[in-house]
């Protein structure tokens, strides 16, 4: 039976791709410090992250990641997954991003889902200049076609709610706050857990590796570091869109949804679009900042924010979190980044007139 298990909740969009990758590829120095990440669930089949698998487990079957039917399949994952926790000897690492959006009734069931006593959750946490336009791009990469600032004002709404009791919701695009206000989710956490660990995503530029020493070192295992992962090797489907890729890409989608084309196809068109425009340059590569109307109000929720997250151990700076706003861009330039990106995106698109 593990001694200790090591919850890693995310949320999204806060390097979790880069630090599965990590911990995939440092088994031997988990090893070595006692500490295991289970990925092997068959002879030619390996886990990226836990979180469907905890998903099914939990019984959270409607939750937008949860593809109808797979809990059948997810189940007898977990079941591999469990055999590991209770043949471990010492630490057992899970990582399932997705977490971070359950509400209290769920997170009550942890604890015996995972058959363990000492559980440490970790929370990774990066500044809301970076993730709101990184979730934007995302929710429209999903096939949706909700414009930028209609999706700035939809999280200002949800923000009224944030510390109503039960307002974490599954869906992550119906609550936001439920994965990203630190304050929320470390006190729906701490119900099962008084171990958390919040470690803050450095600001840019930076060290690659900073962000891997500090969550390394929320591990709190035994013994030296494990070096740190090469920073490339975030699939193109994890990596953000550039300004003119996303504003193309909302537009489609929009245009797509006045046709009629229902979502599961609007979706997989987002994600081919997606992928070409990341595989070939479309421009300047621009990053999508905060609109300027907007920071007054992201600065407000960052302090708050930043003010709630008492009982936790922080692996980093809280001055990370202050909102980094990308530069401004011109109508002009983005319009030019618009048209670079459709070369690009619609090449060889022969459905699309």
């Amino acid at each position: 039976m593990a001694k200790r298990i090591v919850l890693h909740i995310g949320a999204r969009k806060t390097g979790t791709t880069y630090l599965q990758h990590g911990l995939r590829t440092r088994r031997r120095e988990l090893g070595s410090a006692g500490a295991r990440y289970p990925t092997s669930i068959g002879l030619f089949r390996l886990l990226e992250n836990h979180e469907l698998p905890l998903l099914a487990a939990l019984r959270q079957l409607s939750h937008p990641w949860m593809n109808s039917g797979d809990h059948m399949n997810y189940d007898a994952i977990w079941s591999r997954i469990r055999r590991d926790i209770d043949c471990t000897n010492g630490t057992v690492i899970l990582s399932a991003e997705a977490l971070a959006s359950l509400d209290s009734k769920a997170i009550a069931d942890v604890p015996q889902v995972l058959g363990c006593e000492h559980i440490r959750v970790v929370i990774t946490r990066r500044d809301l200049g970076r993730v709101l336009p990184s979730t934007w791009q995302q929710h429209v990469r999903n096939g949706y076609s909700t414009g930028y600032e209609p999706y700035l004002e939809s999280i200002s709404h949800q923000r009224a709610f944030l510390d109503l009791p039960g307002t974490a919701h599954q869906d992550t695009d119906a609550n936001f706050w439920a994965s990203f206000a630190p304050g929320p989710l470390v006190r729906r956490w701490q119900e099962i857990s008084d171990d958390i660990a919040l470690v803050t995503v450095p600001r840019a530029p930076g060290r690659p590796e900073e962000l891997w020493e500090r969550f390394w070192a929320a591990l709190d295992l035994p013994g030296p570091a494990a070096p740190p992962p090469e920073a490339s090797v975030t699939p193109n489907h994890h990596r953000g869109l550039p300004a003119g890729p996303a504003y193309l890409l909302c537009e489609t989608m929009r245009d797509l949804q006045r046709r009629g084309v229902d979502i599961q196809k609007r979706r997989k068109i987002a994600l081919r679009l997606g992928r070409k425009m990341l595989a070939r340059p479309t421009g300047k590569k621009l990053r999508l900042p905060v609109p300027e109307t907007w920071r007054n109000l992201v600065q407000a929720w960052a302090e708050h924010d930043r003010d709630g997250v008492e009982g936790s151990r922080v692996y980093g700076d809280l001055s990370d979190l202050q909102p980094q706003h990308s530069p401004d861009i011109s109508d002009e330039v983005l319009a030019s980044e618009i048209t670079r990106a459709a070369a690009v995106a619609f090449r060889r698109e022969r459905w699309y007139v």
